[in-house]
């Protein structure tokens, strides 16, 4: 997952400044899957010219290791 993110910060914009695609791919689960899930959207309408797909990656890309996996074995769409 790693080299994804990498590849979508040169595609997109430099992550160094505070920018709403910087909070985007820094977002990290803190507590619950379920406040996650509420705390993502804030931040995903405020991110243009992303491809669905590149969301979903970064969705998971957010979400606690532990979640990961199971996440990546329902091979969501959306």
């Amino acid at each position: 997952m790693g080299n994804f993110i990498e590849e979508m910060i040169e595609q997109y914009e430099d992550t160094k400044r505070n920018t709403p695609f910087s909070q985007f791919i820094n977002l990290k689960q803190k507590g619950s899957v379920m406040k996650h899930i509420e705390e993502f959207p804030k931040l995903n309408i405020m991110v243009k010219d992303i491809l669905e797909e590149h969301r979903i990656h970064v969705f998971i890309g957010t979400i606690k290791d532990n979640f990961q996996h199971g996440v990546l074995l329902w091979g969501p769409d959306s």
